[in-house]
């Protein structure tokens, strides 16, 4: 507590202490972070792989891995996506042991720059391409010509340019003579299971997918299959990254992927089945033949939450210290390139959010510019990480805290600061013991709305962090990933409501420390000192 002008500033208030240490704060979430990683039973676990998947193997992939536990001893997670966004986050450095490409050209980039362990590619099975529309739909497609029509438009399809589905697909088009005339009328998903849910729920009233995930939808209907000559193969391989720290265990994976004993599940799944290695195991499997999720519902939406709630609180940790020396030096301070401050900081706020996760993808990858020594010298990788999402929210955050805090510090009257200065207080004394006891509601709204931000942040987290289920999942990513499942509809409404519950919390929490700020600031105005002349108050 100062007393300054015979007024007394309390810089601590009881019930905000919290607050009021920023090292506390810091402390409390490294010791979250600490807690969470050392969790768990003690007893020796079986290793987990991590497998980059195509969207439209994934389904499969989790209706076997009971049985690759059983016959192997090792579980896996699967991160599924695009085969083109896998390789680019397998390329910027994301800790994957395996990858299953639906498009052999991302393997040949990714073997041309030695990522892939040398003869550890298999080819596992084959697909197709099939028309789909909804059950009971009057859809009648005989021949690709037939989707000129405008009743079948706009054409459910994958991005050509990215997607492996809608590059096939494109192709089958081209050849068909039609893409001219109805490229300009589709709905283009950026994976396979995207175009499958575009049909599932009406938005078109056809699509073409993977004859695989036509199957595993019970209210879609097959009503054409196209011609396998006008398009390349269609073939699912896999292979071991050469920087997966379980080698041996994720070559094991990949034969037993190749092997007899996995053809029962790719046969029942729709895939054809390619060549295969001699048996070693039994031929059968068990597995259920309904539609399975990719992920296990109840522990996706808790680990999303959690890690949502805790990158959050890391990201206002790492934003805190700095944000307030800016604000303070915004506020405070007339210098040369003050301008180009204010432009840096305020730079997340107005920039598209995936511009800088990409920014910080190409920094803090293990081939960055900063990722690379952090990694070298601290075997530390920050993308594709939960480090990687809470730097992403950080970056987000920043801004929000700062124009915050910068208003509530520019509403405290400088003559309290003054009087404490002219009474031989340091700077530094004044910002901690004046400063910031006026303004500290002020900066408990700015953390509040920083934390807000980082709930809710998606562009620039999916960049740097990429989707991965049970990792860098955050809660904004698994309503994302569940909205592209067509099974996935009742979760994803949950998930909302989730992170529409907590905006709503931290909002009146917001709500609430700006009124505190709002009484403080008027109760700690500089007071009027009355004069006495001759022992008696002019004033009077």
């Amino acid at each position: 507590m100062a007393n300054i002008a015979g007024q007394s500033v309390h810089w601590c208030p009881a019930d905000m202490k919290l607050l009021c240490y920023p090292a506390t704060i810091l402390a409390a979430v490294v010791l979250m972070v600490v807690q969470v990683g050392g969790c768990g039973e003690s007893t020796p676990q079986p290793p987990n792989l991590h497998v980059a998947c195509a969207a439209s193997m994934a389904n499969v992939l989790a209706r076997i891995e009971p049985a690759v536990q059983s016959d192997l001893g090792l579980g896996f997670t699967v991160d599924a996506a695009s085969s083109g966004a896998l390789a680019q986050q397998i390329i910027h450095g994301s800790d994957v042991d395996i990858f299953v490409s639906a498009d052999h050209d991302w393997m040949e980039v990714l073997d041309r720059r030695g990522m892939l362990l040398t003869g550890s590619q298999r080819d596992l099975v084959g697909n197709r391409l099939v028309v789909i529309t909804r059950d009971g739909a009057t859809n009648r497609v005989r021949q690709l010509s037939d989707l000129v029509d405008s009743s079948h438009q706009p054409l459910a399809v994958g991005q050509p340019d990215s997607v492996p589905l809608g590059k096939y697909t494109q192709q089958a088009l081209i050849h068909a003579g039609i893409w001219q005339r109805v490229g300009s009328h589709v709905a283009m998903g950026p994976d396979a299971t995207a175009v499958l849910r575009y049909v599932a729920s009406g938005q078109s009233p056809v699509g073409i997918v993977y004859q695989s995930d036509a199957l595993r939808i019970p209210n879609l209907q097959t009503i054409l299959q196209i011609d396998q000559s006008g398009h390349s193969p269609i073939r699912y391989t896999a292979a071991v990254v050469r920087t997966s720290r379980q080698l041996q265990y994720a070559e094991e994976l990949v034969d037993w992927l190749a092997s007899d004993r996995a053809a029962v599940a790719y046969r029942a799944s729709g895939l054809e089945v390619l060549g295969r290695q001699p048996a070693k195991l039994a031929s059968r499997i068990a597995f259920n033949n309904a539609s399975v999720n990719t992920w296990p519902e109840s522990a996706t939406v808790m680990s999303a939450v959690a890690l949502s709630v805790l990158s959050a609180f890391a990201a206002v940790a790492v934003c805190l210290l700095p944000g307030i020396g800016i604000a303070w030096l915004l506020a405070r301070k007339q210098f040369f390139g003050k301008a180009f401050v204010e432009i840096v900081v305020m730079l997340p706020m107005v920039v598209p959010p995936v511009v800088t996760g990409y920014v910080l993808l190409v920094l803090f990858s293990i081939h960055g510019p900063i990722g690379s020594p952090i990694f070298q010298w601290l075997s530390l990788r920050i993308a594709f990480t939960w480090f990687g999402a809470a730097l992403a929210q950080a970056v987000i955050a920043f801004p929000l805290l700062v124009l915050t805090l910068r208003v509530a510090i520019e509403s405290v009257d400088r003559e309290l600061e003054q009087a404490a200065t002219s009474m031989g207080a340091s700077a530094w004394r004044v910002l901690t013991h004046v400063t910031l006891p006026i303004s500290w509601p002020g900066l408990a709204a700015g953390c509040v709305l920083a934390f807000a931000r980082s709930l809710g942040e998606f562009g620039a987290t999916v960049l740097i962090a990429g989707n991965i289920p049970g990792r860098t999942q955050t809660l904004p990513l698994a309503i994302y990933s569940f909205s592209h499942m067509p099974e996935g509809q009742s979760t994803t409404v949950g998930l909302a409501l989730v992170a529409i519950a907590l905006a709503v919390g931290v909002l009146l929490l917001s709500r609430w420390f700006s009124s505190q700020f709002i009484a403080s600031v008027a109760s700690t105005q500089f007071p009027r000192i009355p004069r006495r002349s001759s022992g008696k108050s002019v004033s009077q």
